[in-house]
């Protein structure tokens, strides 16, 4: 870290320290760490809303089967895991 703080003349320190105060900002006091960028997702873009219900869950997991809105598209299970946990998301 102090290698890249002499390299970027501090930066990479006011970075941490913006992201730091949008994190306390998003939570209204709180720290709330961002995990991913809200911004790279758009409904009806690279994101769909399906209807569906969780089918099993547990404290690490939901699988969720969702149903199908077209002939074309057959019902399935979607396995999402928490963010920072070693599992992959998987879909069957």
């Amino acid at each position: 870290m102090l290698r890249e703080t002499v390299n970027s003349g501090g930066q990479n320190l006011i970075r941490g320290l913006n992201n730091l105060l949008e994190d306390i900002d998003r939570g209204n006091g709180q720290l709330r760490i961002k995990m991913t960028d809200y911004d790279a997702f758009k409904v009806g873009a690279n994101v769909a809303t399906t209807p569906g219900k969780v089918v099993y869950q547990t404290d690490l997991m939901q699988l969720i089967q969702y149903q199908p809105l077209t002939r074309k598209s057959t019902s399935g299970r979607c396995s999402s895991f928490r963010p920072g946990s070693t599992s992959t998301t998987s879909s069957t």
